[in-house]
């Protein structure tokens, strides 16, 4: 029995409707290819039955000579739909690195433009199911994460734009059996044909050897591995946002605290600091992960992980990520409220974090100064920190309260650090940072 085509205009129209949707217009990555094109078509027949208005982008790469030209005809082809068309030309020879890559990131740069200035509310890429299958296949052999075998979503955001791909179930002979039927031919890019790229040669020598080795045809189970990975990232995903959402975010930074946590496996630990890294663009290792989890699952106390400047903190189940010192670069302002007649809980570490601590304590003239100072050193301080848990990093954030150069009180523990004889008279100190 012959398969029959799906009805490509179709399946996107019922993509569109599951879709939450404004009234703002979409964007329609557009290289001419077989498969950008066959989504063109599919989106103007579904704007016959659905509200909605879509821009297109085109990026010449500047890879081949005839591109100018064909930038221009897609050019052509939107001012016949009256889609509004935008684009940008690329010079390959002043990208570093990685070509692939940097054309990648181009792009994103690009969408990213025109999403702010347009006011777009997302963005069609037209990746299929054969690319699919080939991320999965790369994701395996490079030895990625388990949750990369999910490979690509229908729907994601990559740096606050939302990427929607409708044609993941559908297979690249099925787009251009569309556009055959259309009588639409499109533009051929020899450079997918170039080995020199991974795709290329993954396309047309790794699935056709992993075939006919394997006498099976590997794609269905590539497609199937990626499916049940991406039930297994959202259960993941679901365990730890609760998490995630307790992050503290002040002046100096941000902290998480995971001591009334659940988990119970080192696999659910990795995985939250895997997330937490990827949220704060901290590319580290998956050694340097297992190692953070393990801290973490321990209650390990002042451990440090580093990647590229980017330090990330430690101590009994609590995670800090602090700023870099410009961007948290401030003073200390106090502010004194004399004859006090209640006595208000005394500031610790948590409270200071957020930029305010406050103290009561008898009327007298006291100064504010950093623990650095040699005039106030105290060797009982840090014994007195240690033996209330008050992390090793925390300890020069907030200044002491001396008088007549002796310290009597600190906003790290919220406890009384020097007792001294009950008098009426008291005056609350309250501390605000003050970023500069």
């Amino acid at each position: 029995m012959t398969k029959k085509n799906p009805d490509i205009p179709a399946l996107v129209k019922n993509k569109l409707e599951n879709y939450e949707l404004s009234t703002q217009p979409f964007l329609l990555a557009l290289s001419g290819g077989s498969d950008s094109l066959a989504l063109f078509y599919a989106l103007i027949a579904c704007q016959t039955q659905l509200s909605f208005t879509f821009h297109v982008a085109h990026v010449d790469h500047g890879w081949r000579p005839e591109s100018q030209k064909e930038a221009e005809q897609l050019e052509k082809l939107c001012m016949q739909h009256h889609i509004p068309f935008y684009l940008r030309r690329l010079d390959c020879h002043l990208l570093k690195g990685n070509l692939e890559q940097a054309c990648r990131q181009e792009r994103l740069r690009f969408f990213n433009e025109l999403c702010s200035e347009k006011k777009i509310q997302a963005v069609f890429l037209a990746h299929h199911q054969d690319d699919q299958v080939e991320t999965v296949l790369k994701r395996v052999f490079e030895g990625a994460h388990w949750s990369c075998f999910a490979g690509l979503t229908e729907e994601v955001l990559v740096n606050d734009v939302r990427l929607l791909r409708p044609l993941l179930d559908v297979s690249k002979n099925d787009l251009l059996n569309y556009l055959e039927k259309l009588k639409v031919t499109p533009v051929e890019d020899s450079t997918n044909e170039d080995q020199r790229f991974m795709r290329a040669r993954m396309r047309q020598t790794i699935l056709p050897w992993l075939n006919q080795t394997f006498g099976k045809n590997v794609q269905s189970s590539l497609i199937k591995l990626a499916k049940d990975m991406q039930e297994v990232d959202l259960y993941f995903k679901s365990k730890v946002e609760c998490c995630l959402d307790a992050i503290i975010l002040g002046p100096f930074g941000l902290y998480l605290d995971l001591s009334q946590t659940s988990f119970l496996s080192d696999l659910e630990f990795k995985y939250l600091v895997r997330v937490f890294c990827k949220r704060y663009h901290m590319n580290f290792s998956r050694k340097q992960i297992e190692l953070c989890a393990k801290a973490l699952r321990q209650e390990k106390k002042n451990q440090i992980f580093e990647v590229l400047g980017k330090k990330l903190y430690v101590d009994r189940k609590c995670l800090f990520l602090f700023k870099d010192e410009q961007a948290r670069k401030g003073k200390w302002v106090s502010f004194c409220d004399e004859t006090v007649k209640d006595d208000v809980k005394p500031s610790c570490w948590k409270t200071g974090w957020l930029g305010e601590c406050q103290v009561v304590l008898e009327a007298a003239d006291y100064q504010l100064v950093e623990r650095s100072s040699v005039e106030v050193s105290c060797k009982s301080l840090n014994k007195w920190w240690t033996n209330h848990l008050i992390p090793a990093y925390l300890r020069d954030l907030f200044p002491l309260v001396c008088y007549q150069k002796e310290i009597v009180h600190e906003f790290l523990t919220g406890k009384c650090f020097l007792q001294k004889e009950a008098k009426k008279e008291k005056i609350k100190i309250t501390m605000r940072y003050l970023l500069e």
